[in-house]
């Protein structure tokens, strides 16, 4: 029997985890073996025991006293990361899942518990002679039918059907699946739900029925959000199943599945507190119209699914403290005890010191039902429902949005009096004090009255000849809404029911510099307010508009994108890297980036993705100089970052020559995080690289080989300008700015430059996702003072004021 740890509840463990409506009864931990999946099984007695995987094996602890568990067995295996087991009469049939491995199926004979216990490995035989090495999952329905998912190559990982009623412990061949890779499985009255999150192009749950085991039907399929189905459970009336997809910021999807052949989206749950950090939802169980789900790094979340349209998280027990989200914390949890009695298999996988302690945490929960509050948000004037209305209550961290219908359906897990408000851009939002009793709908419709409407037109001409500029992009910005249009023939753009108010737009077309106009007040003093934007030729991208970038990709995930930047922090080493969460400085908050996500591992992955710009002739300058600015990391999954590089070309349509190569660099290392920033590319002198032709690209090019890493980078701020007669833009970009101390311990000093201390200058400090965590404004002064209240980490800084913009500095607050 290997050395187990147990812990039993005290206070220095109460006052360790962040919880809701759930205790922590009790602990077992497994030094040396991560943690995995978790199952349990009620003796004919009923007592109550956890049967627990690790990577080593599998655990027996007997939980009749949840707050003294008692280990009756280890069961030694060959290592697996993967275990999943479930249970019919009195034995229990484990899977594992681990390349190589030849265990097979672990049946183990419970009937002589409390004292001991029997097992047996059983490398099951196929009709077709294929033999069952190892199996991703298992579920056992009613009928004492077990469905194998996964099992390598075997049916193409479809479904192995097994009947384990007939001789206990002796499963009997049944019948085949549909030969489509099943993650994961859940069935009842002979309907499988099977999570096929392998599913090309776009991962299902799909839908079959199974009551003929030698010929299964397809009734239907459906996509989910996070587009990686990874496990489904159905509700207790059997009318709506839910899902969870693995990975980052994905939600809990709830589907009505009465009518397999039309299926539909209910809602999606996603956890307020930790909302688009990256955490990702595993398994997902049901329990009396509770929801009980493990969430990796955000623990076990319980969320009452009694109105199915509208999930309500009412408790939550965190078991991981680690840095970062990712794939550590909680695997799976079981809830059908008749104790009440919920255990979690946590993986224990400390990332401050590589530890590996699989746990088996035994919980208390107290299922609450949720205060309900829905109701529709309309249009005062003409009663149309209002869209994406934002509804808010900051007493009880509620954030919903109305549907294209005008309707919202949120709620608590808290009853009383609180503020909710109800805002959406064009209207004047509305506040109110309702009223929420836990198992209790409360509906509270909101009329909203619109703001002042105008309409906008304009006219774009060309700056030195003030002919019109068909197709030129016109996008106009205020706190996050935007309104887009396109110049006709005649240089012309209308946008009607345009909602007042101080904007910022930005113009362009390829072939032509941006156009930036800051602050402009469009006011309904006219019932049309005009514009006249002049571009002056050259060729600028900001990737604030999508002027027309190819992009092809071959390869597993990693393709390059454009939009705003999802920053990526992580602890561990200099391995595991930060990705600016800001694009570079310029107009806007778009770049190119490839796989843009929160997850680190979420870059080119055995593969190679390709950007490449519209093409461009220069031949007509002097001195023909290009600059842009990149990042670039690498991130191992073996400790040991690959030499792999970001190449950056030129192609004339005769010869393609690189001109730029960007190496991983570790030298930025900070408190073991690699600091990765935007780097510009400096002056590039083409006709220095490549004869000058009039049908020029720039290629890049980020590409990575194998599986033992994941390569990522970005694009912004590019530009050709003529180095004998140019001017670019209309904002002025100094050097870097002066700051000191930096680091610092307690307060940093901006210098402002001379040219600019006689007039209004703000300052904007980003943290390193990009979001403004600090904003001041100076007028007549040489000096910004700042940073007491600043937490450690990593900062960018930057100044702005009419017709200035410095670029974003890196500050150290230590």
């Amino acid at each position: 029997m290997r050395l187990i740890l147990f812990f039993t509840l005290c206070s220095f463990l109460s006052t360790t985890y962040a919880q809701l409506n759930m205790e922590l009864l009790s602990e077992v931990t497994y030094p040396g073996s991560i943690g995995n999946d978790v199952w349990g099984y009620v003796s004919p007695e009923g007592d109550e025991y956890a049967i627990m995987g690790t990577f080593d094996g599998v655990s027996i602890v007997n939980i009749t006293d949840p707050r003294n568990p008692v280990e009756v067995d280890f069961i030694d295996q060959q290592g697996s990361t993967w275990r999943d087991m479930k249970t019919w009469g009195e034995f229990a049939y484990v899977t594992a899942d681990e390349p190589g491995t030849t265990d097979g199926l672990l049946v183990i004979d419970m009937s002589s518990l409390p004292d001991s216990i029997t097992f047996e490995n059983q490398n099951l035989e196929l009709p077709s002679g294929e033999i069952i090495n190892t199996c991703h999952n298992i579920y056992i329905d009613e009928f004492g039918f077990a469905y194998l998912a996964g099992c390598g190559d075997i049916n193409n990982g479809g479904l192995l059907m097994w009947d384990v009623r007939t001789t206990p412990g002796t499963p009997i061949f049944a019948g085949l699946g549909a030969p489509e890779y099943s993650h994961d499985v859940y069935v009842r009255n002979n309907l499988a739900y099977s999570s096929e999150i392998s599913r090309t192009p776009q991962t299902t749950f799909s839908i079959y029925d199974v009551s003929d085991k030698s010929n299964v039907m397809t009734l239907g399929s459906q996509t989910t959000t996070g587009n990686a189905t990874h496990n489904a459970w159905l509700s207790d009336d059997g009318n709506t199943l839910f899902t969870t997809d693995e990975v980052a910021n994905a939600p809990i999807g709830s589907y009505d599945v009465s009518d397999p052949s039309n299926i539909t989206l209910l809602d999606e749950y996603r956890p307020t507190e930790t909302l688009g950090t990256g955490v990702v939802p595993h398994n997902v169980h049901v329990w009396n119209d509770w929801l009980i789900i493990s969430y990796y790094t955000d623990g076990c979340k319980v969320v009452d699914a009694s109105r199915p349209g509208n999930l309500i998280e009412v408790g939550n027990f965190d078991t991981f403290f680690g840095p970062g989200a990712g794939f550590n914390g909680a695997w799976g949890a079981y809830p059908f005890f008749p104790s009440g009695t919920v255990v979690l298999g946590d993986m224990g996988i400390d990332n401050t010191n590589g530890a590996e302690n699989g746990r088996l945490v035994v919980l208390a929960p107290t299922y609450v039902r949720a205060s309900y509050l829905e109701g529709n948000v309309t249009d005062a004037v003409t009663g149309n429902p209002i869209n994406n209305a934002s509804v808010t209550s900051t007493d009880i961290g509620i954030i919903e949005f109305s549907k294209a219908d005008g309707v919202y359906k949120t709620g608590s897990h808290l009853t009383g009096d609180f503020e909710v408000t109800v805002d959406a851009f064009g209207y004047a939002a509305e506040s109110r004090t309702v009223t929420l009793e836990n198992g209790v709908l409360t509906t509270e419709n909101f009329i909203l009255t619109p703001s002042e409407r105008v309409s906008v037109s304009g006219i774009v001409v060309d700056e030195a000849t003030n002919d019109p500029i068909e197709n030129a992009q016109v996008k106009i910005i205020i706190d996050g809404f935007q309104y887009d249009a396109i110049s006709d023939a005649m240089g012309q753009f209308l946008i009607e029911d345009f909602v007042t108010g101080t904007y910022d737009i930005i113009v362009g077309k390829w072939g032509y510099n941006y156009s930036i106009i800051a602050d402009e007040n469009i006011s309904g003093v006219n019932p049309v307010y005009d514009l006249t934007i002049n571009l002056s030729e050259g060729f600028q991208d900001l990737f604030s508009l999508d002027l027309g970038w190819e992009t092809t990709f071959f390869g597993l995930q990693g393709a390059w994108e454009r939009g705003v930047p999802i920053g990526q922090e992580a602890g561990g080493g200099p391995d595991i890297l930060l990705a600016p969460g800001f694009d570079s400085d310029d107009a806007g908050d778009e770049c190119y980036v490839t796989g843009n996500d929160q997850d680190l591992f979420n870059g080119v992955l055995f593969g190679e993705a390709v950007l490449i710009s519209p093409s461009f002739d220069v031949s007509s300058m002097a001195k023909a100089v290009m600059t842009y600015d990149t990042w670039f990391w690498v991130s191992s999954f073996n400790g040991f970052p690959d030499s792999e590089d970001f190449i950056i070309s030129i192609d004339n349509g005769i010869d393609i020559v690189p001109i730029d190569t960007i190496e991983f660099d570790l030298s930025g290392i900070i408190n073991g995080i690699e600091v990765t920033e935007w780097k510009s590319s400096g002056d590039i002198v083409i006709e220095d690289y490549i004869d000058i032709t009039d049908d020029m690209r720039l290629v890049l090019n980020i590409s990575e080989s194998g599986f033992d890493s994941a390569v990522e980078g970005g694009l912004d701020n590019f530009k050709i300008v003529d180095a004998l007669n140019s001017s670019i833009g209309n904002l002025a970009i100094s050097e870097n700015l002066r700051i000191f101390p930096n680091p610092s311990q307690d307060r940093f000093t901006v210098l402002i430059p001379d040219d600019l201390d006689n007039q209004e200058l703000k300052m904007t400090i980003l943290d390193i996702n990009g979001r403004v965590v600090e904003s001041t404004t100076s007028y007549q002064s040489d000096r910004f003072s700042f940073g007491e209240n600043l937490q450690q980490g990593v900062y960018m800084i930057q100044l702005i004021g009419q017709n200035y913009r410095s670029p974003q500095t890196r500050i150290i607050k230590m």
